[in-house]
C-alpha cells in the first residue's frame, strides 16, 4: 500500500536507528548525504547479487544454464561501481570485489537444495506504508506533523518454503553468528519488515527468514590480510502480536522525536553512542568540527580532518540547522 502523503514524516529502518542513536548522525546522513564504509559498500553489493540472482529465478524458474549467476554478477558489479563512485574508500581491506564474487559462489553452493523446496514469489519490493495515528496517539505524540508516519524500505525477498510464506532479509556481518543470532530477536529492522510483510503480501506470512553471510579476516604482523573465512546461516524469526505492538510504539516515538528536532532545527551529538560496538563510523567527521563553509562534500567523504573550531565555540549553524 504505497502512499503519496508527502507532508507526513518518513522513516526507514536505518534513518530511525540513526535518529534514536544520535541526532547528529541522522543530520549528517540524511541532510549532508554522508555515506558509509567499505563494510556498507560490500553489503550493498551483496544485496545486488541477491537481487539479480533471485529476480532471474522468479522470472525464469530454477535452471542449470548459469544465467541466474550471470545476472547476479552483473547486478552486484553495477552496485559496487555505483557505491565506489560516491566517495573515496580506504582500499586496504579484505572486503574486495573479488571476495564478493567468491562469497556468492559459496552461497549458492551452501543453499543448492533450495531449487527443490524454495519458490520465489517476489524479489526486491520497495514500499512506503502509512501508519495513521489514533486520537489518543495524536495527543501522546503531539510533535508529529500530519496524521501519521510513513515507514519505507525494501523487502529483499518473498518466498514459499516448507509450505509456509516468509519475507527474507539478507545480512552481511563480521560478528560471530552466535552473537548476531541472539541480537536478531530484538532487531527493529527485522520486526518492522515482518509487520510490513503482513500488510504487503497477499497470503499470510509466518515470519522473517534472515540469510546471514559472515565474512572475516584479520591482519597479520606483516600488515597483510590473513585467510578470509566465510559462513552462511538462515535463521527464522517469528514475532508475537505484543512484539508488533511495541514496534509500532517505537515507530511513533521516533516520528515524534524527529518532528521535535526538525521544529527546533537542532541536531546534537549523542556522546553516549560514540564508542558503542567499536564506535560510530562518523566519529572522525564529528571530531573535525569543521566550520560551516568547510562542511563540503569533499571534506565529509574524505574525512581529511583537522580540528579548527576553538573550544569556546559551542555551536555552529548550517543554514537553519544548529549542530
Amino acid at each position: 500500500m504505497e502512499n503519496e502523503r508527502e507532508n507526513e514524516i518518513k522513516l526507514s529502518a536505518s534513518s530511525k536507528s540513526n535518529l534514536i542513536s544520535c541526532p547528529r548522525e541522522y543530520f549528517l546522513r540524511n541532510f549532508q548525504g554522508v555515506f558509509g564504509s567499505v563494510n556498507m559498500r560490500y553489503g550493498s553489493a551483496w544485496h545486488g547479487y541477491m537481487q539479480g540472482y533471485y529476480s532471474h529465478i522468479k522470472e525464469n524458474g530454477w535452471s542449470y544454464d548459469g544465467n541466474s549467476i550471470l545476472e547476479a554478477g552483473e547486478k552486484g558489479k553495477e552496485i559496487w561501481e555505483e557505491e565506489t563512485s560516491k566517495q573515496i574508500y580506504n582500499e586496504d581491506t579484505y572486503l574486495s570485489q573479488a571476495e564478493l564474487g567468491r562469497s556468492f559462489l559459496e552461497f549458492i553452493n551452501e543453499f543448492s537444495s533450495d531449487e527443490e523446496v524454495l519458490h520465489v514469489r517476489e524479489a526486491e519490493r520497495s514500499f512506503e506504508i502509512f501508519f495513521p495515528l489514533t486520537k489518543s496517539e495524536k495527543k501522546r505524540y503531539s510533535n508529529i506533523k500530519g496524521d501519521g508516519i510513513i515507514y519505507k524500505g525494501i523487502i529483499d525477498l518473498e518466498v514459499e518454503l516448507g509450505e509456509l510464506n516468509w519475507v527474507v532479509e539478507f545480512k552481511t556481518t563480521g560478528w560471530s553468528l552466535v552473537a548476531l543470532q541472539d541480537s536478531l530477536r530484538r532487531s527493529p529492522q527485522i520486526l518492522g519488515y515482518d509487520v510490513c510483510g503482513e500488510i504487503l503480501c497477499e497470503d499470510e506470512i509466518s515470519g522473517c527468514l534472515v540469510n546471514i553471510h559472515r565474512i572475516l579476516s584479520k591482519k597479520k604482523k606483516d600488515g597483510e590480510w590473513g585467510k578470509v573465512s566465510r559462513e552462511f546461516r538462515r535463521i527464522p524469526q517469528i514475532y508475537s502480536e505484543g512484539d508488533k505492538k511495541a514496534w509500532r510504539e517505537s515507530l511513533l516515538y521516533a516520528g515524534d522525536l524527529l518532528s521535535y528536532h526538525e521544529k527546533l532545527s537542532l541536531w546534537p551529538m549523542q556522546w553516549e553512542n560514540c564508542g558503542m560496538y567499536g564506535g560510530c563510523g562518523l566519529r572522525e567527521v564529528c571530531n573535525s568540527l569543521y566550520e560551516v563553509e568547510e562542511l563540503t562534500e569533499e571534506n565529509l567523504t574524505r574525512c581529511d580532518l583537522i580540528r579548527r573550531i576553538p573550544p569556546e565555540k559551542k555551536e555552529i549553524s548550517y543554514g537553519e540547522y544548529k549542530i
